[in-house]
């Protein structure tokens, strides 16, 4: 076939001009232009599981919050 440079230089322009090889990406980042989903974020769920629990027995989120950072002194 040849070598890697020559299909980059060669190659691919010509199928890029017959409009069988992309020129542009679409997504900004490697993930998106890979097409793979986005992890969840793990901090978001624990502060929304923490404010859950300590709600349920009539805090506020302000007293919530305080409680926790006080217990992760």
């Amino acid at each position: 076939m040849g070598t890697p440079v020559q299909v980059v230089d060669l190659v691919i322009p010509e199928l890029q001009c017959r409009g069988l090889f992309r020129t542009e990406y679409e997504g900004s980042t490697l993930r998106e232009n890979l097409g793979l989903a986005r992890p969840e974020n793990r901090h978001s769920a624990s502060h929304q599981e923490r404010n859950a629990a300590c709600l349920g027995c009539g805090a506020n989120v302000s007293e919530v919050e305080h409680l926790w950072r006080l217990q992760l002194g």
